[in-house]
């Protein structure tokens, strides 16, 4: 009985002792994986990677420092992504329009009002500026000043349009003789042909495709824990704060490592660019309108070593820099849309290429990859107003 107890002790002994180095053995890992995690990031350099939209904004980055209407905008930073519902026909609203012109007497009454119509996507919208601020409203004010109640700017951007979406918005406008119709474009359609259209749909979950399900509820289950993971202990450790962050940039799609499918869809989108472009140009000969088309600038159309530090925190961060796809993408088919401006040219298409408007620009104007803040908006209306002006 004795002999039995104490063999019981040297094998709980053992045991112990095996469960002890165990112990110790994974301390000692993670303690070394997080050193090593310390040694790559620190946790204010994750954050700045990983910045959402509406922290950027609370920050007051540097493109809205002389901007008192920032205030408004934070206030308002976590619905300001909320797109209003428009209808098809619904437009922004334009500022500094001239009004009531028709009840003028008849001996005060000039020149028939011509109207101006702006397409393109975000960057005419004017995502994450007011309405007075947008490249429109700027171009309206300077009409005003210039040309009192002659023209009357109408704001058509349609967030994610692209120049096939903008040749569809313009046939459904009657268009007067004299009008003048301008599309600001580019990066939709850098997006769509070379991103979107590359997606692989998801496909539907047939009701009796159960591994299919499994894996569907297993992805989900893995989020939620690594979110509860990250929200309890990123705070204590760059290790988890580094990999279980759960919103992570979606990794390059496998498409961008084939160069001849890569060739074939850049050749795609000029050909298309293109396409569009002299359609628009045929529609508003047709109707006696003057048609102006511009290359708008992103932050990817300039020199990488032109960026200031202020642009390449943008572009190193997962939220501002619109995501590894899109870089890439931007990256390669911003050039191919540049000779598609050349390309216009020699056709007689007026095609101008705006994309190196800000790259020696010493007051930053960018919000994120993109978009512009009012004062960059407003340098960017000057632009096309004294191109307009001087194509008269």
């Amino acid at each position: 009985m004795l002999q039995i107890n104490l063999n019981y002790l040297v094998t709980l002994q053992h045991i112990t002792k095996n469960i002890l180095l165990l112990i110790c053995s994974i301390s000692l890992t993670l303690i070394a994986i997080e050193g090593i995690s310390r040694c790559i990031y620190t946790h204010e350099s994750l954050r700045i990677q990983r910045i959402g939209r509406a922290e950027w904004l609370k920050s007051q980055p540097q493109a809205y420092k002389n901007e008192p209407y920032i205030i408004t905008l934070i206030d308002k930073a976590d619905t300001v992504y909320q797109v209003p519902k428009m209808s098809a026909k619904a437009t922004r609203n334009t500022c500094f329009q001239p009004k009531n012109l028709n009840k003028l007497p008849e001996t005060l009454q000039i020149t028939p009002i011509k109207t101006v119509y702006i397409f393109g996507g975000s960057t005419i919208f004017g995502l994450m500026v007011p309405d007075s601020l947008t490249i429109p409203s700027h171009l309206q004010k300077y009409y005003q000043q210039q040309f009192p109640n002659q023209f009357r700017v109408v704001n058509m951007g349609i967030l994610g349009m692209s120049s096939g979406a903008e040749v569809q918005k313009l046939q459904e406008v009657k268009l007067q003789k004299g009008d003048i119709v301008i599309f600001y474009d580019g990066i939709n359609d850098v997006i769509k042909t070379c991103v979107q259209e590359k997606i692989t749909p998801k496909q539907t979950i047939k009701n009796d495709d159960k591994i299919e399900k499994f894996k569907e509820k297993l992805t989900k289950v893995i989020f939620l824990f690594s979110e509860k993971i990250y929200q309890r202990f990123a705070t204590y450790s760059v290790f988890i704060d580094w990999q279980f962050y759960p919103y992570k940039a979606n990794p390059l799609m496998s498409y961008w490592y084939d160069e001849e499918q890569v060739t074939k869809t850049l050749a795609i989108l000029e050909q298309n660019y293109i396409k569009n472009i002299e359609t628009a140009f045929q529609i508003c000969n047709k109707q006696q309108a003057i048609f102006h088309h511009f290359l708008h600038p992103i932050l990817y159309s300039e020199p990488p070593e032109k960026w200031s530090s202020y642009e390449q925190f943008m572009a190193n961060n997962i939220h501002l820099s619109g995501g590894l796809n899109i870089q890439k993408a931007c990256i390669l088919g911003y050039p191919h849309l540049q000779n598609c401006i050349k390309t216009l040219k020699q056709q007689g298409v007026p095609s101008i290429d705006l994309s190196q408007s800000f790259v020696a620009n010493k007051q930053e104007v960018y919000w994120d990859f993109c978009h512009l803040s009012g004062f960059g908006n407003e340098l960017m209306a000057k632009k096309i107003a004294k191109i307009l002006q001087l194509s008269k």
